[in-house]
């Protein structure tokens, strides 16, 4: 690699610890629920409603670990190599629904790529911690946390997320 550290929406967890080194979260991203626009998928109001419908995910995602763990549709979800192609799977038809981070979602409905596509609400429970991916054993690490809570500390990184990264207002919530 040439690279120090990969910085983009990678979700923290347990398996990927045993792999890799995190840096101490810098965004709580919320799993949001697409569908095609004008899909009965709006209609859903909890998990429960939304467990007859076909799900897809990419492979190895908190995405798909949600879906299995949380939602438990009826139908087996349908896995993909990459979220474009999960995504374009929904547009397809091949699935009825598909789950994003908020940013990622709000960037592909915004896209001319999937402007079929709309964010049918946040998920309850389906937050995640996103860091900074380090090699296992960096150095780098204590560093790169003392400058992200000096980040936090003088409310530079609350600015840019409110800036950036902000929840849109009209976004429902499905109830658990």
């Amino acid at each position: 690699k040439d690279f120090d550290f990969y910085i983009t929406e990678v979700s923290i967890t347990e398996p990927r610890k045993e792999a890799v080194d995190f840096s101490d979260p810098y965004y709580r991203s919320p799993l949001v629920l697409l569908a095609v626009d004008g899909s009965p998928v709006f209609e859903a109001k909890t998990l429960e409603d939304l467990r007859q419908y076909t799900f897809g995910a990419q492979v190895g995602t908190v995405y798909y670990t949600y879906i299995t763990e949380v939602i438990k549709p009826k139908k087996d979800p349908l896995i993909f190599n990459t979220n474009a192609d999960s995504l374009q799977a929904l547009v397809n038809g091949q699935t009825d629904a598909d789950l994003q981070s908020l940013q990622i979602a709000q960037y592909v409905v915004s896209d001319a790529q999937f402007p079929q596509l709309g964010m049918v609400g946040v998920l309850p429970g389906g937050e995640t911690d996103l860091g900074m991916v380090f090699e296992k054993g960096s150095a780098l690490v204590p560093y790169v946390n003392k400058a992200l809570q000096s980040l936090k500390d003088d409310g530079t990184l609350d600015a840019l997320i409110n800036e950036w990264l902000p929840v849109p207002a009209d976004l429902s919530q499905i109830a658990e």
